[in-house]
């Protein structure tokens, strides 16, 4: 009958909702799997692909527009120091507890709006979103300071290890007067630089990469294989491993 009939295209259409609804949340798993790294839970480089150029248009916004309040993406390379030597005493085992571990602490201190990736192997990308570059230092030393803190994490195994790390910083635009003229590309490498002057002298330390008329000269080679030259002046925050107190030190 058309009573049957009606019961019977309402139950199909409710039915098919409900398998609208199941596929759009398995979708959504599948989404955040695929920018989630398997063993730290961190944020991996695909998730940074698909949304650096976001992140990067509203800073120079900031910039352009008057009106708005500017607003640094400031982005921390932090490498650990020695990790190599933990995976090859202890194994692999112990290295991705540490891995873990180290997330956590970075994590602890970072603000819910910072991204951290893990930038591959050992290094971890810390994105720091709507932040101000005058405060980069303060907290590349709370980062050092929370990796550093105490043992990393190995009680339950019976091993202490006490875990340091490495980290250089740049900020995006990387010159506020001219905001377009260096590339997020050649930002994240000045990152990286900062990153082996920290390994360089000593470890256990953060190098900020600042622009300077009378600083020393950087060539990078960045897309298309086109060199640039950089004057950069570098900021050192030295991690409680090296001083009771971590002091600021500008090169």
């Amino acid at each position: 009958t058309r009573g049957i009939m009606l019961v019977m295209t309402f139950l199909v259409f409710a039915k098919l909702h409900r398998m609208r609804i199941a596929l759009a949340k398995a979708n959504l798993v599948l989404q955040e799997a695929s920018a989630t790294d398997p063993l730290t839970g961190a944020r991996n480089r695909r998730f940074f692909d698909t949304s650096i150029a976001g992140d990067a248009n509203h800073a120079l916004r900031s910039y352009e527009v008057q009106e708005l309040r500017v607003s640094d993406l400031i982005f921390y390379m932090v490498d650990l120091d020695d990790f190599k030597e933990v995976n090859d005493r202890y194994g692999h085992g112990v290295g991705d507890q540490v891995l873990l571990e180290v997330t956590r602490r970075i994590n602890s201190v970072i603000r819910s709006s910072d991204v951290l990736v893990r930038w591959g192997g050992d290094e971890f990308l810390i994105v720091s979103r709507y932040s101000n570059r005058a405060d980069a230092s303060a907290f590349a030393s709370r980062i050092l300071t929370a990796v550093a803190e105490g043992g990393a994490g190995m009680a339950n195994t019976g091993i202490h290890l006490r875990q340091t790390c490495s980290i250089g910083w740049a900020a995006f635009p990387w010159d506020p007067g001219e905001p377009k003229a260096v590339p997020l590309e050649a930002v994240l490498g000045l990152a990286d630089r900062g990153v082996f002057e920290a390994k360089t002298l000593g470890k256990d330390r953060a190098i900020g990469v600042l622009p300077s008329d009378k600083g020393r000269k950087l060539l990078f080679v960045t897309a298309g294989d086109r060199v640039s030259t950089y004057c950069v002046q570098t900021v050192c925050v030295v991690g409680p491993s090296q001083a009771s107190n971590p002091s600021t030190v500008t090169v």
